[in-house]
């Protein structure tokens, strides 16, 4: 009994190399089960930078720069991509990311529900404040917010994302009540696929809804080109630089819509449309026949002619592309379109073309960014990260996480409170 004592500690050296080789070798990380209590499941088998569990699901990530701005429903927290550790946390109501790259900042809003500030996403630091502002949008190349000094006395202003004087300012009296906070819903086409790749650029057009119809608002110049009266059966948007006209009848015993295109500055009665066609809403309306908002994304709208699908240039009416399978991912440059078990890349330009091919599970989806083309297949757990202009495998991640954000160089994944961040290049 004594030679076992004395021997105690070989027996515990030799547990631990024992320990190390399994772990060295994948057969047993003996760590794991201690970790998972800790930050979670992992996200995608070892293949992450890192990895951390915020304090509950984020309603919003996204990546700017060096960091990730998660927000919550009373709180956002910036985190540093190159090893997640928190950089500053602010109780707010809510927060957006506008810029990019060395202008990048984050808005977030005042507890009262009214006014903001302009930060440095990585100190925190205070760039410019704003007291009057009920709502804000955040833009790659603009700040754009609403002040009203009375019910009926309200302005539009754009602001560059780190600068103090603004780029314009346009009266819109009687603004609609509802629109309050970051992002309120603009008369706009309903966004196709998840919008992961960050701020997009100002729309050339704006049309804000209001109580005496809809303003809209010509942001190259900064003016209000023109105010829409409502009417009813019909509503009003803008996409492509262009009014969209929506308007829907029925058509035995079904409903039939319509999109109409005019130049901003034009009378829709006098002038002729830019292009009209039948077959942009393929849910031709919503219940009691009302005119149903078009499905896109940038320029780019989604239509249908019976079980073809058609992708639509909202400035001038032509097709960019045509054919069977269903558009998961559009934006000006291109589309990624699955048809049964392939995934194929459509580069706009002309007719329209196909570029690469990908086989695909059946509940496969994918995201398509200037940085990436990321296709997540959960029930697979796989996610691959692609170069979008040719199909070239940066990277594959064993995950069946979300993929929440993508980046300049990487992903991030969530599950939950779980997130985590890959690079292109591992």
């Amino acid at each position: 009994m004594s030679r076992l004592r004395s021997c105690v500690p070989c027996w515990l050296g030799l547990a631990a190399a024992v320990l190390v080789a399994l772990a060295a070798t994948g057969v047993w990380n003996p760590v794991a089960p201690l970790w998972h209590l800790v930050a979670g499941p992992d996200l995608a088998g070892g293949g992450l930078l890192w990895q951390q569990r915020l304090d509950g699901a984020p309603r919003d990530l996204t990546l700017t720069g060096d960091v990730l701005v998660a927000e919550h429903r009373a709180h956002t927290e910036v985190r540093a991509l190159a090893d997640g550790r928190r950089l500053w946390r602010d109780e707010v109501p809510w927060s957006a990311v506008g810029g990019d790259g060395a202008d990048a900042v984050v808005v977030t809003g005042d507890r009262s529900g009214r006014g903001y500030l302009v930060r440095d996403p990585a100190s925190g630091r205070h760039l410019r404040e704003e007291r009057a502002a009920v709502a804000v949008w955040a833009y790659r190349d603009a700040v754009l917010d609403l002040a009203c000094g009375a019910p009926a006395d309200c302005a539009l202003t754009a602001w560059p994302p780190r600068g103090s004087r603004p780029l314009w300012r346009v009266p819109v009296p009687a603004p609609d009540f509802a629109l309050r906070g970051d992002h309120p819903r603009l008369r706009a086409p309903t966004p196709l696929g998840a919008e992961a790749g960050g701020p997009a650029p100002m729309p050339a057009l704006l049309a804000v809804p209001a109580a005496d119809g809809t303003h809209v608002v010509d942001t190259l110049v900064g003016r209000l080109a023109r105010t829409v009266p409502p009417a009813s059966g019909e509503r009003v948007v803008a996409a492509g630089g262009r009014l969209l006209w929506l308007r829907a009848a029925a058509e035995g015993g079904a409903c039939r819509g319509t999109v109409t295109a005019t130049d901003p500055a034009a009378d829709p009665v006098a002038a002729a449309p830019t292009w009209q066609r039948a077959d942009l809403d393929p849910r031709a309306a919503r219940p009691g026949c009302a005119p149903a908002d078009p499905v896109g994304a940038g320029n780019v709208l989604r239509a249908a002619d019976g079980a073809t699908a058609v992708l639509v240039d909202a400035h001038d009416g032509r097709d960019l592309w045509r054919g069977p399978g269903e558009p998961l991912a559009v934006d000006d440059r291109g589309a990624l379109v699955r048809e049964g078990g392939v995934l194929h890349a459509v580069a706009f330009g002309g007719a329209g073309g196909a570029g690469w091919r990908r086989p695909v599970g059946a509940a496969a989806t994918a995201v398509l960014t200037p940085y990436a083309a990321v296709v997540a297949d959960r029930a697979a757990g796989r996610v691959a990260l692609l170069r979008p202009d040719t199909g070239q495998e940066l990277r594959t991640l064993r995950s069946a996480a979300e993929v929440a954000a993508v980046g300049a160089h990487g992903v991030l994944l969530a599950d939950g409170g779980d997130i985590g961040y890959a690079r292109y290049s591992p």
